[in-house]
C-alpha cells in the first residue's frame, strides 16, 4: 500500500520529468494508488494530469472526410496507438474510472473489432476475464446470438455461451459510439447470457447521432464530437 510518506518523493519525481513524462507517470501512479485503495488521494493528486491526458489523446485523433463513404467524417483513433505514452494514458484513464466507480467487475467485453485492441489490456489491469463479441460465424463451439439492424440491413453478434456467468458484472468496451445499434446489441447479448452491464465505455462518441439514448445501460465516452 502506498502511504503519505511516499508522496514527497513522488512529487519530486514529477518535477524532474518533462511534461509528457510527468503526465504519463501521474496516470500510472493514479492506477497504482486506486488499486492499493488510495482512491481519494489518487483523484486529488492526479486530477490535473488526467485532464491533460484526455487533451493529449484528443490531439492525436485524426479526421478523414468522405470515408468510408461520401458525406461521412471518420474519426480515427489508430494514431493514438502509434504513441506508447498516449496509449498508456488511454488505458489508464479507463482503468481508473472503473476502479473508482465500480466496486467489482468480473468481465470486460470487447466488440469486434477495435474493442479487441483495448479490452484485453483493460481486463488484465483489472484482474478480470476478457470476453470477445464477434460477428456471426467467427467463433467455434456453442454460441448465443443476437440480431441487430444496421443502415444497410441486418447483422448478428455472437459470443460463447459459457463465457459469462449469471450475475457477472461486465464492462463493454469499443472504440466508437455512433447510432448505438451495435452497442445496444452487445448489451442485449450480455444480458441474455446472465451478465449485468455496469457500463459501456468508448473512446469516441458522435453526440449528434444520439447513440447513447439507444443503449439500455450507462455509457461513458472519453472524447465527444458532433
Amino acid at each position: 500500500r502506498l502511504g503519505k510518506a511516499a508522496m514527497p518523493a513522488m512529487r519530486a519525481t514529477f518535477r524532474s520529468q518533462s511534461t509528457s513524462q510527468a503526465a504519463s507517470s501521474a496516470s500510472v501512479l493514479g492506477a497504482a494508488l486506486i488499486f492499493s485503495g488510495g482512491v481519494v488521494g489518487a483523484t486529488a493528486f492526479c486530477g490535473q494530469y488526467l485532464d491533460k491526458d484526455v487533451e493529449a489523446i484528443s490531439s492525436l485523433v485524426t479526421a478523414h472526410e468522405n470515408f468510408p463513404k461520401p458525406g461521412i467524417l471518420f474519426r480515427d483513433m489508430f494514431p493514438v496507438m502509434r504513441d506508447p505514452i498516449a496509449m498508456e494514458k488511454l488505458i489508464t484513464h479507463f482503468v481508473n474510472r472503473i476502479n473508482v466507480r465500480h466496486e467489482q467487475v468480473e468481465v470486460v467485453v470487447g466488440l469486434d473489432a477495435r474493442g479487441f485492441l483495448l479490452g484485453p489490456i483493460i481486463a488484465m489491469r483489472l484482474g478480470a476475464k476478457f470476453v470477445p463479441i464477434r460477428k456471426a460465424g467467427k467463433l467455434p463451439g456453442a454460441t448465443i446470438q443476437v440480431a441487430y439492424t444496421k443502415e444497410y440491413g441486418e447483422d448478428r453478434f455472437e459470443m460463447h455461451s459459457d463465457a459469462i456467468k449469471d450475475g457477472d458484472r461486465c464492462i463493454i468496451v469499443d472504440d466508437l459510439l455512433a447510432t448505438g445499434g451495435t452497442m445496444k446489441a452487445a448489451v442485449d447479448l450480455v444480458s441474455r447470457a446472465g451478465g449485468v452491464v455496469a457500463e459501456c465505455m468508448v473512446v469516441i462518441e458522435l453526440e449528434g447521432l444520439n447513440g447513447a439514448q439507444a443503449v439500455p445501460a450507462p455509457v461513458y465516452s472519453m472524447l465527444q464530437y458532433d
